[in-house]
């Protein structure tokens, strides 16, 4: 996580991979994601920070075949 600090704004890139197993026609598939979260987050008035806008990117992402014997 990388967060830059501008008064009562900030900016924050958060990453993470996801796993997910899914079944097809040909068999089950095994998807990677590489993904980054953009905020936009900001201080409410009693304190607490707030997202105010969030992008979400797929940097990468892989599809393997998985034998499910």
């Amino acid at each position: 996580m990388y967060i830059e600090l501008a008064g009562d704004r900030a900016t924050a890139d958060t990453y993470g991979i996801g796993y997910l197993v899914f079944a097809t026609d040909a068999g089950h598939t095994l998807r990677m994601r590489h993904l980054r979260y953009i905020d936009e987050l900001v201080r409410s008035a009693d304190g607490p920070w707030l997202i105010a806008k969030r992008i979400l990117t797929n940097d990468w992402e892989r599809l393997t075949p998985v034998d499910a014997s």
